[in-house]
C-alpha cells in the first residue's frame, strides 16, 4: 500500500506535467524537428508504422519490480497518437510481453518524449513489458532502438525502495 501512495503522487505528476494542445511539431534534445499527430489531426496519407518492445534490464529479481517511471525521448520522424489530454493512445502504447495482467501503463505525450508509468500489484522481472508503434511517413527510414533515449528513471520494489542497477531498453 505504501508503494500505491508513492507511485500515485508520482502518476499525478507525470499527467499534469505537460498542458498546451495540438501542436503538430516541436524539437528533440537535440533540437531536430520531432513530428507529432494528435488524434484530431488527420494523419499523413501514406505511413507505415514500426514498433519496438520495451524491456526491463538489468539487476532486479523475479517479479520484483512493483512500479518503474521514466521519460522516453522520441527521435526525430518518430510519431506517435494521443488524444485531446496529452494521453498517448494504446495504437501507440501498450503493455505487452511478461506484463501480467493486473499491469497498468500510463503514457503521456511531452513535446518530443513520453512519460511513462507502469505500476503492477504482482511484479515485472527482466525483460519486455510494453510495445511502442510509431507512425512513420512512407520512404522515411525507421529510427533505430538505439535512437530513443530513457532518462528520468524510477523503479521501486514492493517495499517501496528503489531499485539500483534497473534500466529499461527498446529492441
Amino acid at each position: 500500500m505504501k508503494l500505491i501512495r508513492c507511485l500515485v503522487p508520482l502518476l499525478a505528476i507525470a499527467l499534469a506535467a505537460c498542458g498546451g494542445g495540438g501542436a503538430t511539431g516541436s524539437a528533440n534534445s537535440a533540437g531536430q524537428s520531432v513530428a507529432v499527430t494528435p488524434m484530431d489531426d488527420p494523419a499523413p496519407a501514406a505511413t507505415f508504422r514500426k514498433s519496438y518492445r520495451l524491456a526491463v534490464a538489468g539487476t532486479p529479481g523475479a517479479g520484483s519490480v512493483q512500479g518503474i517511471q521514466f521519460t522516453l525521448s522520441l527521435p526525430a520522424g518518430a510519431v506517435i497518437a494521443y488524444d485531446s489530454s496529452w494521453s498517448v493512445l494504446p495504437e501507440s502504447m501498450s503493455l505487452s510481453g511478461q506484463a501480467p495482467a493486473d499491469g497498468l501503463l500510463t503514457a503521456r505525450y511531452a513535446g518530443s518524449s513520453v512519460e511513462i508509468v507502469v505500476m503492477t500489484a504482482t511484479g515485472l522481472g527482466i525483460g519486455e513489458f510494453a510495445t511502442l508503434t510509431c507512425q512513420l511517413a512512407t520512404g522515411a527510414t525507421a529510427p533505430a532502438a538505439g535512437d530513443f533515449v530513457v532518462k528520468d528513471l524510477i523503479a521501486v520494489d514492493f517495499g517501496d525502495q528503489l531499485l539500483p542497477g534497473v534500466s529499461v531498453t527498446l529492441q
